[in-house]
């Protein structure tokens, strides 16, 4: 190889490498710290727009999956209040059933109607009272929808079915115990009000079990998106230190080369001696 001044071939080569070497080390000291090893779009162009739509999909799960909780609360709540309304109607079958008998007198029977009256007033304050984040349960027929999913569409969304159950939806309103007559009128109402506060718990149930299992299928998704989306994204540590280490050695065998390549160079300097 001629010698020359100007340009010197022998260096040229060992200082692009020394760079490569230190963009290198640099890339994966980057991946160390930030515990991504795409941090940029320039890293990796498809990679890095896989994650971000992983991500984003993960998040929406997530949102969903904290509707899907807060649904399943909402159920529980109402089915509360179901249960304390239910247990007022077998208490008023009970005085009902007394009431019906022959053997009463008319004071008694005020008696038990006055009672009667007073539970049909509890029934009326659970169900008016029963709230859930400033929304009434159990006064009204209405079917609010929960976003389930990730899209607008009617398949990502869940209707729960709330059912009026005040003492007049029941059909409870206007019984009399102060009749043997009345009373036995009021047994009739009372066993429908029972069966239509069993079908009400039955519906909702049917709901908080859908909402249980949907609860599990969004924790699988969330898994398997934060799975795929680390696959892509998130830096090996082991692979990460190794590299390092290996684009370091050769950091310091081109600066060791370089030096060499220098003194080489003093054989110039000894030609015009």
């Amino acid at each position: 190889m001629a010698m020359t001044v100007q340009t010197n071939m022998n260096t040229m080569g060992v200082l692009r490498n020394i760079q490569n070497s230190e963009t290198q080390a640099n890339k994966q000291l980057e991946a160390l710290s930030s515990g991504y090893k795409i941090n940029s779009a320039a890293d990796d162009p498809a990679g890095f727009a896989i994650s971000l739509r992983l991500e984003g999909s993960k998040q929406k799960y997530v949102a969903a999956q904290e509707n899907v909780l807060s649904a399943t609360a909402l159920t529980k709540t109402a089915d509360a209040g179901l249960n304390r309304i239910n247990d007022i109607v077998k208490d008023l079958q009970s005085l009902a059933t007394r009431a019906a008998s022959g053997q009463n007198s008319s004071s008694e029977l005020n008696n038990l109607n006055d009672l009667a009256k007073n539970l049909l007033q509890n029934v009326d304050q659970i169900a008016n009272g029963t709230q859930f984040n400033g929304q009434p349960l159990l006064n009204s027929n209405a079917a609010p929808t929960i976003q389930i999913g990730q899209s607008g569409a009617a398949t990502d969304q869940l209707a729960i079915n709330l059912s009026d159950n005040t003492a007049q939806a029941l059909g409870i309103s206007g019984i009399d115990l102060s009749t043997q007559a009345g009373a036995q009128a009021a047994l009739n109402s009372l066993d429908q009000a029972a069966a239509t506060l069993t079908n009400n718990q039955a519906s909702l149930g049917a709901s908080n079990n859908e909402l249980v299992y949907l609860s599990a299928n969004l924790s699988t998704a969330i898994e398997q998106n934060a799975n795929a989306a680390s696959a892509i994204r998130d830096t090996n540590m082991a692979e990460a230190v190794t590299e390092q280490t290996k684009q370091n050695m050769l950091n310091q065998i081109g600066l060791a080369v370089q030096a060499q390549a220098n003194q080489n160079n003093q054989e110039v300097l000894q030609l015009i001696q």
